[in-house]
């Protein structure tokens, strides 16, 4: 919803959310985007092209590269990135030139380079495809299950994350195919690392 806040020279401003207790605004001069709190105070500098609110932090775009900041305003990921996603952990995945890598949030720090072709989230689990098979890395760049996968995918349709509005709300579960025990569409409970099927169950 647009709203007028007196004393602030800003072409348009929009509510955005809440943090810690204050409400935060969408504020656009020109062409430009930041975020601002009522008193005035800058929160993400009005500059850039777009601001969006994900999963607690800010991901902006400048000339089609973004960045990340924290809900404080504090630049993690500098604006050099075709793309960065967040979780609702601690990772986030970011891409260049086709190829992802993941960023750990809490410890500031590339935990997976940018080598990888696709990812799939389950908060502080991603899997990630090289050369035709999905690896599992948990949120220290550790390689939790290796490749053994030829697919692996959320659940189409996830109550958690529909009750939570996010696409990214962790079940524990992935749904893999793993043609060495002929197992296509198995349930993987990713921590235990069992894969379930309705006649077996396999742990890896």
């Amino acid at each position: 919803m647009e709203v007028k806040i007196k004393g602030l020279d800003y072409d348009r401003i929009w509510e955005d959310t809440w943090v810690n207790g204050v409400e935060r605004y969408l504020a656009i001069k020109g062409s430009n985007r930041g975020i601002i709190e009522k008193s005035g105070k800058v929160i993400i500098p009005v500059k850039y092209d777009t601001v969006e609110h994900d999963n607690g932090y800010y991901i902006v775009t400048e000339n089609l590269k973004k960045g990340l900041f924290s809900s404080e305003g504090k630049m993690i990921l500098p604006i050099q990135y075709d793309a960065i996603v967040t979780s609702n952990g601690n990772v986030a995945t970011i891409k260049n030139n086709g190829k992802i890598g993941v960023f750990n949030l809490k410890t500031k720090n590339i935990v997976v380079p940018l080598i990888k072709e696709a990812a799939v989230f389950d908060a502080n689990y991603i899997a990630m495809r090289e050369n035709g098979l999905w690896v599992i890395y948990n949120e220290n760049g550790d390689i939790w299950i290796p490749p053994i996968f030829t697919n692996v995918a959320k659940k189409k349709y996830d109550v958690t994350a529909l009750r939570n509005n996010t696409r990214y709300a962790s079940t524990g579960e992935f749904f893999v195919d793993y043609p060495r025990k002929n197992v296509k569409g198995g349930t993987l409970h990713i921590k235990e690392r069992i894969i379930e099927t309705i006649h077996t169950k396999i742990i890896l």
